[in-house]
């Protein structure tokens, strides 16, 4: 596994809540930092700050002196994420048609469901969803530009989605586990939240193999599409209950090259949902 990225001479962390201003103050100026930001993030009820080091010492020096404080709550790198490729190769009209979409449209498009995209395109969520409600930060995707993400940004927006109430959160980055983005994804779950990340993405403790509970790892934004149906038709899906019905779903189609492609069937989650069984 390549060696994790991190913006160099930056840190983030949090103190504990009993942290007084003064004693806060102490140990910025002891540590010889300088604060960039500062975020109040209504998901966990917590302040994390993002400070530059201002002597030239390595990020690990300046974690290991703040370990050593019995009020730093935690601290960690600012990782840099990065954009996951747009998929390329797959004639969309097949499919679509192998997921049999219009099926499942016939049901539902995704009304009334707000999804929140960082770093990906919305119209392979709306070829699916054509009703859902696709929102980004700010009005804009603020990623595409650079193809980079900070995990302070990644922590701003998931918490920015909860502020607009998006049911579903779909991150097309990758990069390391992160203890603070892996906590915002568990307070985002919480609050019923589905957040969806790429096969290799942020979500991911060992590579491939451990993925984190909280989320759905999807090898296709397409699928979002789909658990936008999903949601419209009930909305109280929790992320269990979707990872479920979503590998109930799974099937594969062969593409006009040959190659074997995993879907997910929308018309046969969309029936799934529907079934009066359904739990």
């Amino acid at each position: 596994m390549p060696n994790p990225q991190y913006m160099p001479q930056e840190i983030i962390f949090e103190f504990k809540p009993e942290a007084s201003p003064q004693i806060i103050d102490q140990i910025i100026a002891a540590n010889k930092l300088e604060r960039i930001a500062s975020w109040k993030f209504k998901l966990t009820n917590s302040i994390i700050f993002q400070y530059r080091i201002k002597d030239g010492r390595s990020v690990e020096a300046v974690m290991a002196a703040l370990a050593q404080n019995t009020d730093i709550l935690s601290a960690q790198p600012n990782y840099i994420y990065n954009l996951q490729p747009k998929e390329t190769g797959s004639n969309l009209q097949i499919l679509l048609e192998a997921m049999h979409v219009k099926g499942a449209q016939e049901s539902s498009s995704g009304t009334g469901v707000t999804v929140s995209v960082a770093g990906l395109p919305r119209s392979e969520i709306l070829s699916v969803a054509p009703n859902a409600k696709i929102i980004t930060q700010n009005g804009q995707d603020e990623f595409a530009p650079q193809k980079k993400a900070t995990g302070f940004q990644l922590l701003r927006n998931i918490d920015w989605a909860f502020e607009n109430k998006a049911r579903i959160v779909n991150i097309g980055f990758a990069g390391t586990y992160d203890k603070s983005v892996s906590r915002m994804i568990a307070a985002a779950s919480s609050q019923k939240m589905i957040i969806v990340v790429s096969q290799s993405s942020i979500a991911l403790k060992t590579p491939v193999t451990t993925s984190d509970p909280n989320v759905i790892t999807v090898t296709s934004p397409y699928t979002t599409g789909v658990i936008a149906l999903m949601l419209q038709l009930k909305p109280d899906l929790n992320t269990d209950d979707v990872r479920r019905v979503l590998a109930q779903s799974t099937t594969k189609t062969k593409m006009p090259d040959g190659t074997d492609l995993k879907i997910v069937d929308a018309l046969a989650a969309v029936k799934a949902i529907n079934n009066p069984l359904y739990p």
